[in-house]
């Protein structure tokens, strides 16, 4: 990886939302929106890539999105299949790690697959690391964090009192080594 311009941020993060917005006020159906969107991460990819940010997280569906219609979340799990596999020899190709951060379950197991596929596919990758962030949540990740020093603190017998306050460490689910996000705009679909 080249030398990072102090001014480069080192670890941008992307809240992909608007799409069955974006394509309403289109007269679009909602599912265009989201292929659409799905579209351009690709080319948000390339752009990081080529301005060398190491890290890049991508917000891609949260636990709250399973609340949506069956069918709507049935085509993001196909569209995000579909993402992946592209994305995949994009990865490879610019030489970029991907992990995917948020929680296994609920996912379904053709998706794991092929999510489990580009981390092994792009695990040597040295050019940064891109992290899709994929069924995740605030109240899921309190827990989690809560549940890991629960734990951690039962194994080493050292359960903490109001003078000894626990680590705050990151949620285990969404740990990634990497710097904190530097800026997370919310994107929407271009026109």
């Amino acid at each position: 990886m080249e030398k990072i311009n102090s001014k480069t941020p080192t670890h941008l993060g992307f809240i992909v939302d608007g799409n069955r917005r974006w394509a309403r006020e289109r007269g679009l159906p909602t599912l265009e929106g989201h292929r659409r969107g799905a579209d351009k991460v690709e080319i948000l990819v390339e752009e990081l890539a080529k301005h060398h940010i190491p890290y890049t997280s991508l917000y891609l569906f949260s636990t709250e999105n399973w609340n949506r219609p069956p069918e709507e979340v049935s085509y993001l799990m196909d569209l995000l299949g579909h993402a992946i596999v592209r994305l995949t020899k994009k990865f490879k190709k610019l030489n970029l790690r991907c992990v995917q951060l948020g929680g296994k379950d609920r996912i379904p197991p053709d998706l794991l697959k092929k999510i489990a596929k580009a981390e092994a596919e792009t695990a040597d990758c040295t050019a940064g690391t891109v992290g899709i962030c994929f069924n995740y949540g605030g109240q899921q990740e309190i827990a989690d964090a809560a549940t890991a020093i629960l734990r951690e603190r039962l194994a080493d017998n050292t359960i903490p009192t109001a003078s000894t306050p626990p680590p705050t460490p990151s949620p285990p689910s969404l740990q990634t080594n990497s710097p904190p996000t530097s800026i997370i705009p919310k994107s929407r679909p271009a026109t």
